[in-house]
């Protein structure tokens, strides 16, 4: 909380050209990043340069009017007082941290911003003098313990150079709105962590780990640490957690690594990313019944995470090991004896509409029953969300719902926050700023408004467009709180739920206000604006697009072909058109598919339209043997879905594949489908062609009017970012009840023409 009275006098800092004065008193950081911090701020404020501060013994030694920082344990955990009295500013902290944090209030007072990271997000006043009135205080202190953003992907050291899972002004960003930790993987403590200490942010890993721990290279002496599937030990996937060895060097490793990385507070035992679990018996032993009907692994989980972190802490009794409720193994056993050792990051995916104390919300009524449950059997609890996973660039008015989130998350104990952020993504943070700013913070402060918060975003941020911006944000939040249903997430085929089209009108009108009142102002107001102005043409087109896409059947005919499809029959096919998967809007260039059968096999035909082959090409070499992320395609078939049975095959511009029969969670990779592939280039993309034989799909030929489900995901390498999509609806994954249907057509139709005989 901040006050001043402006009838008091001021303390001045500045006087003509000369420096500020700033000491230390009994301070051991005077040099380092808080030095820094105080002498760029205070040279980007006056335009003139700053000398480092100067430590002193005795607060006699100051000569006012000054800048006067004190370290005051009383303060507690990064806490801060700063006030103006005396002919100082006067700053105090709890530690290093609550020092930096008194001194970030004194840069705010004088108007500094930081609402997005980089030089873009960055709001610093230029100042003839510094000085605030006497009397102007300001103080604060945590209000959930742990807060931080966990940087996904490659972003640029200090150097500009690239560096995994951190970017340099991200972590500026984060450290400079009181955030103060980054999750890491446990492999990145040698490398990363140092670095993270130097902006005053704490690694914490948390993260996928099994692989970590028991990597490929552990195959060849022990295959039996890998999960039998099928009667085969393969070396991906998760890894036989019933084997007695396994865990003693589980045990045994995890405890060399807290002795070599003393300082790390948390260490990640988590499953990998993914299925492909083990079905040995002594691993399906540990499943309870009820899991086991259902393909979940809450026990099996659960009970392997608490063994290893019992058995490390008899060695260790400070360790804490993290793990994840996430995926299927998302929730407590009631026979698993309870372990504070054991750190749960609860992933959340849900209602973005919702705020945990909703007493109308199934959603909500779900997690906080998670969280007790967890708060039972575990030590600390931290809230995992995915602000910027999903979604796009579409707007994200709901603020005012997650900072009650964020007080009932602190009423039961729940004591960190994080969310998954991309580096170098900025069209989604950019079109996000006022959210990952109120997030950031309204974790630290409880007494944040999110209202006042956004009216100071708009004016700051926008200059003479804000009043304009803030009506366009309004319109926004308005329409996403009339909504009715809990929206388990920001996609596409939710706009229409969201955005009726007189919201889109109000929405429209205030971004054209927005860019006529930004036109002669800088650029950076311009190009502020711009972001808004994006988001608003997608949100149309999006909500005009959905509505179109939903009038479309979900479903797609199935030529009857004399022979086997060829690339020159493509012209007589009917052809359905892939959509993007979170705004539904048609690839560009086009991709589109079209479905045939004859005696012996399925045809999938493709026709990929690519940005830049070129580059698509040479990214599949980069990536080589990464079925995934090349440019390709995902197909999911199901003939008989009453038995849950599905095939999936994945297949890339190089025809590198993956193959799997599916029930449930359960994923047997080693399946072959057989297919026949057969790939050609072209201006403008790439054809492919897949035919599926029935013996490889366990059925019979089909009969015309039978109905198999399909879904087909289409992943575009050669933008920026990678486009993701498909059929039905912008496309769905390993859920036959989304799958759209193929109906199987009779040759004697006329719209069903045999392919030409070769």
């Amino acid at each position: 909380m901040a006050s001043a009275d402006a009838k008091e006098a001021l303390v001045q800092l500045t006087a003509g050209d000369a420096p500020v004065r700033v000491y230390t008193l009994h301070e051991p950081a005077a040099r380092g990043f808080l030095a820094e911090e105080i002498a760029l701020h205070l040279r980007e404020i006056t335009g003139r340069a700053q000398k480092g501060p100067k430590p002193i013994a005795q607060r006699s030694e100051a000569t006012a009017p000054a800048l006067l920082l004190e370290r005051d344990a009383s303060l507690g955990r990064e806490a801060y007082v700063a006030e103006a009295r005396d002919g100082f500013i006067q700053i105090r902290g709890g530690d290093e941290r609550g020092l930096y944090y008194g001194v970030l209030a004194f840069f705010e007072a004088l108007g500094c911003r930081w609402f997005a990271p980089g030089e873009w997000g960055t709001v610093i006043p230029r100042r003839d003098a510094i000085a605030l009135p006497s009397g102007w205080r300001a103080e604060g202190k945590p209000f959930l313990p742990w807060r931080g953003y966990h940087i996904c992907g490659t972003g640029r050291d200090r150097d500009g150079q690239p560096m995994g899972h951190f970017d340099h002004e991200t972590l500026l960003w984060m450290a400079r709105n009181r955030m103060n930790y980054k999750p890491i993987h446990n492999d990145q403590e040698d490398r990363v962590a140092p670095l993270l200490r130097e902006y005053l942010l704490e690694p914490l890993a948390f993260g996928h780990s099994y692989s970590a721990w028991f990597p490929a290279s552990d195959y060849e002496a022990h295959p039996d640490f890998f999960p039998l599937v099928e009667g085969k030990r393969l070396k991906e996937g998760q890894r036989c957690l019933s084997n007695p060895e396994l865990q003693r060097t589980a045990v045994a490793r995890i405890v060399d690594y807290l002795d070599r990385h003393p300082r790390l507070a948390l260490v990640s035992l988590a499953p990998n990313d993914g299925y492909r679990w083990c079905r040995c018996p002594g691993c399906e032993a540990m499943d309870a019944p009820e899991d086991r009907a259902k393909g979940e692994l809450h026990r099996r989980n659960h009970l392997f995470a608490q063994t290893i972190a019992r058995a490390v802490r008899a060695q260790r009794p400070g360790a804490v090991l993290s793990t994840i409720s996430y995926s299927n193994y998302t929730e407590p056993s009631a026979d698993v004896p309870p372990e504070k050792g054991l750190a749960i990051s609860m992933c959340v995916t849900g209602a973005v509409n919702r705020s945990l104390d909703d007493p109308q919300s199934a959603w909500a009524a779900l997690y906080r029953g998670r969280i007790d449950r967890w708060r039972a059997k575990a030590g600390p609890i931290f809230w995992s969300e995915y602000i910027l996973s999903y979604g796009g660039a579409f707007p994200r008015p709901y603020a005012r719902e997650m900072f009650r989130t964020f007080h009932q998350l602190a009423k039961q104990g729940v004591v960190g926050y994080k969310s998954e952020v991309t580096p170098g993504n900025f069209d989604a943070w950019r079109s996000a700023s006022f959210l990952m700013y109120a997030v950031a913070r309204g974790l630290y402060d409880a007494k944040a408004d999110a209202d006042a918060l956004l009216e100071d975003f708009c004016r700051r941020f926008y200059g003479a467009a804000g009043e304009a911006a803030l009506r366009y944000h309004r319109a926004n939040r308005e329409a996403m709180q009339r909504c009715a249903e809990d929206l388990p997430m920001l996609a596409a085929q939710n706009i229409p739920k969201i955005w009726s089209a007189a919201d889109i009108a109000r929405i429209e009108e205030a971004a054209d206000d927005m860019r006529k009142a930004a036109a002669a102002g800088p650029g950076r107001i311009r190009a502020r604006v711009a972001v808004l102005e994006r988001q608003a043409a997608e949100l149309a087109t999006t909500r005009r697009e959905v509505e179109n896409t939903l009038a479309e059947p979900g479903e797609v005919r199935a030529a009857k072909l004399g022979v086997a499809p060829a690339f020159q029959d493509f012209d007589r096919l009917e052809w359905t058109a892939q959509r993007q998967r979170f705004n539904w809007l048609p690839y560009d260039p086009p991709s589109r598919f079209a479905v045939g059968y004859n005696e012996t096999a399925l045809w999938l035909c493709f026709r990929l339209g690519e940005k830049d082959l070129s580059r698509a090409r040479a990214f599949a070499r980069v990536r080589k043997g990464d079925v995934f992320h090349v440019s390709g395609v995902d197909a999911f078939v199901s003939p008989n879905p009453s038995s849950g049975v599905y095939y999936q095959l994945a297949l890339n511009l190089t025809g590198e594949r993956y193959m799997a029969r599916c029930l449930g969670r359960q994923q047997d990779s080693s399946w072959d489908l057989k297919p026949e592939v057969r790939i050609r280039t072209r201006r403008g993309g790439w054809d492919l062609l897949v035919g599926l034989p029935y013996a490889a799909l366990e059925t019979a030929p089909p009969a015309p009017g039978d109905r198999w489900r399909l879904s087909l995901n289409r992943a575009q390498s050669s933008g920026e970012p990678a486009v993701m999509g498909g059929w039905p609806k912008g496309g769905a994954w390993h859920k036959i009840a989304t799958m759209g249907d193929i109906v199987f057509g009779d040759p004697a139709a006329p719209n069903r023409p045999a392919a030409k005989k070769r």
